[in-house]
């Protein structure tokens, strides 16, 4: 009798648990139902378990978008890259332009912008009217591009370089060159190129004595005869410049 009793209760509990399993099953059924049907109506969840559920989803979400918008601009930038490489320097402009706006404190797509605006101010004579402020307009651009690569990165090398070329051949202000090239050959030490454009915008600031020093280096580190040569003929001219020919 007691092992039938006991049976019973068993079995009853069997029961209990059998249902209360089946009712959790049919509340979460209903609760992901219900969440779905506020979700369509623009509802938001309020129970704790579809908060997290629809924060998890938001959060898979956000993540496709971060890693889409990654390789987007992981494109653009690869993009300004190769048109800058090519010489299609209008495409590289609006190329670095796009790439910008993914990632707009990347100091090295500021450098490609700089050297893509430059090249494109040497086109302003397409221009059918006021070529003049076309190419100022592209210079402007360059400039910018090339303080704003050195704001992000104060050793960008390659942009102070391009600033200096900017000032020195077409913006004809060589003095603003100088800080730059003198921070460009810290760096680079032994360019041959950085010596040899030193030299021009000291001689072109009236800095003679320092420009005889810059193409010394120039000499000094060169590998190629013609340019040490070069260098040293620059060298007898400004030496004959200041002190009369012997």
């Amino acid at each position: 009798m007691e092992k039938k009793n006991l049976s019973v209760i068993v079995i009853g509990i069997i029961i209990c648990l059998f249902v209360s399993c089946a009712q959790q099953e049919k509340n979460l059924l209903e609760r992901m139902f219900d969440l779905e049907s506020r979700n369509k109506q623009g509802v938001s969840p309020s129970r704790i378990e579809e908060l997290q559920a629809a924060i998890k989803e938001s959060e898979a979400k956000v993540e496709k978008v971060i890693a889409e918008n990654e390789k987007l601009s992981s494109f653009w930038r690869l993009l300004t890259v190769r048109y800058s490489e090519s010489g299609m320097f209008g495409q590289a402009v609006d190329a670095a332009k796009k790439a910008l706006t993914f990632n707009p404190n990347d100091a090295g797509l500021y450098y490609l912008l700089g050297v893509s605006a430059g090249n494109m101010a040497k086109t302003a004579m397409t221009e059918i009217e006021n070529p003049d402020a076309a190419r100022l307009r592209w210079l402007s651009l360059s400039e910018s591009a090339y303080l704003e690569a050195l704001k992000l990165d104060p050793k960008n090398y390659r942009s102070m370089y391009g600033i200096a070329v900017l000032y020195v051949f077409e913006l004809d202000t060589p003095e603003a060159a100088l800080p730059y090239l003198a921070k460009y050959l810290e760096i680079q030490q032994k360019d041959v190129d950085g010596y040899f454009l030193y030299g021009r915008a000291l001689y072109a600031s009236g800095r003679l004595q320092e420009a005889i020093d810059a193409y010394a280096n120039a000499a000094k580190y060169s590998s190629i005869k013609e340019k040490r040569q070069l260098a040293e003929q620059y060298q007898k001219t400004i030496l004959d410049e200041l002190y009369g020919t012997k």
